[in-house]
């Protein structure tokens, strides 16, 4: 049997080595399932003797053992075991060329043992955890003949019943959830003395194990909401779907005003500014200038102000008249506000009382929850692009702030920031720019019908088989691309969620997930499809 045990080292030594190719291409910014961990293993088996006895003979053992993995940010894993476990090792066919042993045909020894050791894991997955293990363990034997009496040598006390057992094993886990898996493995056992058998000569002897089992992984670090931080280290637990986090697993605050940058209307406030729920600051007497600026905080209603808030002298100039676009029930259903008329030059704060036609918009709105709408900020082309497009943007929310303080839900309305990409004018003139600052609020269907841009595609054309996240939120198959909205835990909200945005004139359906370790099961709702990245991409700035 020396011929196997020979073979079994090389088999574990072909199995590091593919070990070691796998450690080289791991992916270092997934973490493993056991890192911070303790577990609890049970499991049962049968061993087969590699000893003086030539033909095989199967008998069974079991083991139980108690690890320690070690915290990593690395999908891979060392730990430490402590095992005991215990049962049979047999052998028959004995050579009659042993002629203390001419009538023994057959051994039967009893093993009990304890130990400790190293053990290494690779995560190939949420599922698939490869490891080897190398340990050495405390064995007290007792060899028998088939008939229950000791054999030869054992009744004699000619050695100890004692000896060292040097273990290398290989094996695999299943993750059947966060809290258990199935297990199979191998194990060579190798013993320094030649007696497991009571036979005694240059050749030591060795058993094989073959083990099946269960585990149970004790404050496993998990990731319950899917931010990609362990729910050991989340300071923020049940964070939504695909917002972006810090290292604590909380949402991100990029101007520290206590606001999640997901729920803030208002980016980059001041730290100064006391802001509202939305992020945006505070502006107590409604005059259009935040509180944190405001040097008169107490200004009267329909008083016209500066930018520091105080009363503003007005030199009236030549201006020419432009025309307030409001509602029309005959018409199509929009309102053109002019930038001149209701926003400071280069401010995105809407003056106080606004044209009597957004007033009578937000009435409109009210009694018709079921439209939706677009508020597009427009400026002209004096200055830098980026300014400008971060103008518009902001004097569109200023307006939908304005419905918001007016009871109307912010899902209902897209907002936009053109900059100067849509003139109505010419700009080489100062009356052309005037009326190209505006902020443009429109009925969804009537937008809709001149911006469609998503590709019709067979649903059998895009294989899912095949998809990968290629970037935050947008999924591809290598030929078409596809947005990631929202997930829901029930179809219902998910159909709902579906039946808003198709009302918006998006291509929206969901995509039902069951991860086989989890119990929960998922519908993702999606609007698609895209021929390239950049399209999916602007696509996606655009309905955020």
């Amino acid at each position: 049997m020396c011929g196997n045990n020979m073979k079994s080292i090389k088999v574990l030594i072909i199995f590091f080595a593919f070990f070691s190719a796998l450690v080289g291409q791991e992916k270092q910014n997934i973490s493993h399932p056991f890192s911070n961990s303790w577990v609890i293993t049970g499991e049962g088996g049968i061993t087969i003797g590699g000893t003086d006895f030539p033909d095989i003979k199967i008998d069974y053992s079991g083991r139980g053992s108690f690890e320690y993995f070690l915290p990593t940010s690395s999908s891979s894993v060392f730990g430490i075991r402590l095992l005991a476990g215990g049962g049979y090792v047999a052998g028959q066919g004995l050579s009659s060329a042993v002629p203390e042993y001419i009538n023994i045909d057959e051994f039967r020894t009893k093993i009990v043992y304890g130990g400790a050791g190293l053990v290494y894991s690779l995560s190939l997955g949420e599922i698939v955890q490869p490891y080897l293990f190398a340990g050495v363990a405390y064995m007290i034997f007792d060899p028998l003949m088939k008939d229950g009496n000791k054999m030869p040598r054992n009744a004699a006390g000619d050695y100890a019943d004692d000896d060292k057992d040097f273990m290398g094993e290989m094996g695999i886990r299943f993750l059947i959830s966060n809290r258990f898996s199935l297990n199979v493995s191998y194990t060579l056992n190798y013993l320094i003395n030649d007696n497991i058998d009571d036979i005694w000569n240059s050749k030591d002897d060795a058993f094989h194990s073959i083990f099946g089992g269960v585990s149970y992984y004790v404050f496993s670090s998990s990731d319950e909401d899917g931010d990609g931080i362990k729910d050991s280290k989340d300071m923020c637990e049940k964070t939504p779907e695909g917002v972006v986090v810090d290292e604590f697993g909380c949402p991100l605050d990029s101007d520290s005003d206590k606001v999640p940058d997901y729920l803030d209307l208002c980016s980059e406030t001041p730290k100064i500014a006391v802001v509202d729920s939305n992020g945006c600051p505070v502006d107590l007497d409604n005059d259009g200038v935040a509180d944190y600026r405001d040097k008169c905080p107490e200004t009267d209603e329909n008083i016209i102000v500066d930018k520091y808030g105080c009363e503003k002298i007005i030199v009236k100039a030549a201006v020419p008249k432009v025309e307030e676009k409001e509602l029309d029930a005959d018409d199509k259903l929009s309102l053109v506000l002019s930038g001149t008329a209701n926003f400071q030059i280069g401010q995105s704060a809407l003056l106080p009382n606004p044209m009597s036609g957004l007033e009578k918009l937000s009435d409109y709105i009210k009694v018709n929850p079921d439209t939706r709408w677009i508020i597009e900020g427009h400026t002209d082309n004096v200055g830098l692009a980026s300014s400008n497009n971060k103008l518009s943007l902001d004097r569109a929310k200023s307006v939908l702030y304005y419905f918001q303080k007016k009871g109307i839900n912010k899902d209902r309305f897209e907002v936009i920031g053109s900059g100067s990409s849509k003139p109505i004018a010419d700009n080489s003139i100062e009356f052309g720019r005037i009326l190209n600052r505006r902020v443009l609020i429109q009925e969804e269907n009537s937008f809709r019908e001149k911006n469609q841009l998503i590709k019709t595609v067979n649903t059998d054309e895009y294989k899912f088989s095949k998809e990968y996240n290629i970037e935050s939120l947008i999924f591809t198959d290598g030929k078409y691309y596809c947005i990631q909205v929202s997930s829901w835990k029930t179809k219902s909200i998910a159909e709902q969620e579906i039946r808003k945005l198709l009302t918006k004139g998006h291509s929206a359906f969901f995509v039902y997930s069951k991860p086989t370790h989890k119990k929960e099961e998922w519908y993702r709702v999606r609007i698609g499809y895209f021929d390239g990245l950049e399209e999916a991409k602007g696509y996606l700035k655009r309905i955020r």
